[in-house]
């Protein structure tokens, strides 16, 4: 194979796109060829990796984090991964999913699904994003999850990001910005164990309270892994 196709492709998790194997030289029916052949493997319409890349991605979740970057990839448009493809990214511990990669444009709220990837149109500020500013942070991609997913993938959620060092105020800074969002009242009314309240946590002053942060507890090992299949754990 060409080095420059190896190159373009080591810079990009073993993946590369039509589009660029056409600029780098190759012509259409050289590249349906190299499928053919096993000399590429179609990971999304547009977008390929090499076979053993994609053979050493044996477990679910690392051949999501492929399906992931290709949907990122093939997608033109300014975006960040967000709600489980972010979770991927951060090596969060939430419950397993449909599949669907998850991409966040910002602007007007909404959302659409196609060809296995949901666009989702929200604003977030420059203290959601994480470091490398293309993935949401712990605390948005928690309540997002929330939102989309209901209270299983919600408590879940939420308490990795706690345990990953996301903050209460990061988490109530995001709540806040969603107060008129579809499938808030999951975050705000389905979990009332990981909502905060004006009621100090207990963590901090020592009171007590039936409905504050410091009610988040869960043990990974125990109450989340039976909701579900798990994410993030071998």
């Amino acid at each position: 194979m060409d080095p420059r196709i190896i190159g373009r492709m080591a810079t990009q998790e073993g993946l590369i796109t039509r589009r660029q194997l056409l600029e780098l030289g190759l012509l259409p029916e050289e590249i349906d060829r190299h499928v053919r052949v096993g000399v590429l493997v179609l990971v999304r319409r547009g977008v390929y990796a090499r076979p053993e890349v994609w053979a050493a991605a044996g477990r679910w979740d690392q051949r999501q984090r492929l399906m992931d970057r290709a949907a990122s990839l093939s997608t033109g448009r300014p975006h960040v991964w967000s709600h489980d493809s972010a979770a991927l990214r951060l090596d969060m511990q939430v419950l397993k999913q449909d599949g669907r990669s998850h991409l966040t444009h910002a602007g007007r709220r909404g959302s659409h699904t196609r060809a296995g990837i949901t666009h989702h149109h929200a604003p977030y500020t420059s203290a959601e994003l994480d470091p490398t500013g293309h993935s949401l942070r712990l605390a948005r991609v928690a309540l997002d999850i929330a939102r989309e997913h209901g209270i299983r993938a919600g408590v879940c959620a939420v308490d990795s990001a706690l345990r990953m060092g996301a903050t209460y105020e990061e988490l109530e800074f995001s709540l806040e910005r969603m107060k008129h969002w579809p499938g808030v009242s999951h975050a705000r009314v389905r979990l009332p164990s990981v909502i905060p309240t004006p009621t100090p946590s207990p963590r901090r002053s020592g009171a007590s309270s039936s409905r504050s942060w410091a009610m988040v507890d869960l043990r990974p090992s125990s109450a989340c892994r039976q909701m579900g299949a798990w994410c993030g754990a071998t």
